[in-house]
């Protein structure tokens, strides 16, 4: 069963937290207002999906998580 696309960023980041996903992230991404800043994972998702890229990368080097965003 193929999952069903999902822009809210807060149930998003529900979800990764209850993965193990750490709260602080680095960002790469096209928009230059996150790009290369460290930010709380509900920021740095909020920020992705209200920009609508097409491509970002969250980062954590606290357990070497990276988390992919792709927006259509």
């Amino acid at each position: 069963m193929k999952p069903t696309p999902n822009s809210d960023y807060q149930e998003i980041a529900t979800l990764l937290k209850k993965q193990g996903a750490p709260n602080e992230y680095y960002v790469i991404s096209w928009n230059e207002e996150i790009d290369g800043k460290k930010l709380s994972l509900n920021e740095a998702l909020k920020k992705v999906v209200e920009y609508g890229s097409l491509n970002n990368q969250l980062y954590s080097p606290l357990n070497s998580l990276n988390i992919l965003v792709y927006n259509k």
